[in-house]
């Protein structure tokens, strides 16, 4: 890659980096596992984008109006250190930065396109007693 083009790819990452973080409704937090110790967070409140590509709820009596299995795309910056295998949390938030909904997954094995970093998982709907303290 020329000096040119690594300097155009460089304001282009910058420049998704700064759109994300304004229009961004979605934020992740990474657990993985460290030696013996399961769920040590490595990331809080990183914004993503989450591409929804199928949702499913096998028992629709239980679950009224939240998916129980969404199978989604997150994309976030290259940077972003996420590996096959950690635990994903991510939570939709509205203007005031409460918690909307929120899931979780394992997530399967990061891929970059166009400088940014891409994860397609199955995620489950946490329900509103996991979703933590309701602002990011």
């Amino acid at each position: 890659m020329t000096k040119v083009q690594n300097r155009r790819r460089q304001r282009l990452t910058r420049m998704g980096d700064r759109l994300q973080a304004r229009l961004s409704t979605a934020f992740m937090d990474v657990r993985r596992q460290v030696g013996a110790v399961q769920g040590v967070e490595v990331l809080k409140g990183v914004p993503v984008h989450m591409g929804r590509r199928s949702i499913d709820n096998p028992n629709p009596q239980a679950v009224s109006h939240v998916p129980v299995l969404m199978s989604v795309t997150l994309h976030m910056p290259v940077e972003t250190d996420v590996q096959n295998g950690d635990v994903i949390i991510v939570r939709t938030v509205n203007e005031r930065g409460e918690t909307i909904d929120a899931y979780r997954g394992a997530a399967g094995s990061p891929f970059t396109v166009n400088s940014r970093k891409r994860i397609a998982m199955t995620m489950q709907a946490l329900g509103r007693d996991e979703m933590g303290d309701g602002v990011v």
